[in-house]
């Protein structure tokens, strides 16, 4: 598992490339491992900047490993960036003053997108190229803050069952594949 915090202070928390990886399996058809979880929080009004790739891979193997999941959260800023973010596994993100996820993202796991930390403010975009399908929830209580998905890689994107929830805002879907 890999933990990124920072605490307090102002700025933003722009990693490089974080990476995560399961080992391979056997040649002889072995068991793939797991990855490890990728966590990135910051607390006082830090904002996180995904510029570059974050990807939790699985191991190869007769048995393929597991991904680990992707947890972003920002108590008092926003999460965004163009970098891709490239899971099998699940993609929560938290943040106080909005989420724009715009890069070709390849998350296959359910993507929870919630702008609720605090007072919020802001609006929720994000932004797939799965060649399979993808499921996002979550909410945007940002007074009339918007909830935005488009999905470029397929046109297989649906909402999961514990729906998109906003606070007087517009929900647009778009599937473009």
């Amino acid at each position: 598992q890999l933990h990124v915090n920072a605490a307090g202070g102002s700025g933003t928390i722009a990693p490089s490339s974080i990476n995560t990886s399961g080992r391979d399996g056997a040649a002889s058809g072995g068991t793939g491992g797991n990855s490890g979880t990728i966590d990135v929080s910051g607390s006082g009004n830090s904002g996180i900047t995904i510029a570059n790739a974050t990807t939790a891979t699985r191991g190869n193997g007769a048995t393929p490993g597991t991904s680990g999941a992707i947890t972003l959260t920002s108590l008092a800023g926003s999460v965004s960036g163009a970098g891709v973010i490239n899971s099998l596994g699940a993609l929560t993100v938290a943040a106080n003053a909005g989420i724009n996820l715009n890069g070709n993202n390849l998350v296959t796991g359910l993507i929870t997108l919630n702008n609720t930390q605090g007072t919020p403010s802001g609006n929720v975009f994000y932004q797939s190229a799965n060649s399979g399908s993808t499921q996002v929830t979550g909410s945007n209580l940002a007074a009339g803050g918007t909830f935005g998905v488009t999905e470029t890689g397929t046109a297989n994107l649906t909402v999961a069952s514990a729906g998109i929830v906003t606070s007087g805002g517009a929900v647009t879907l778009t599937a473009q594949g």
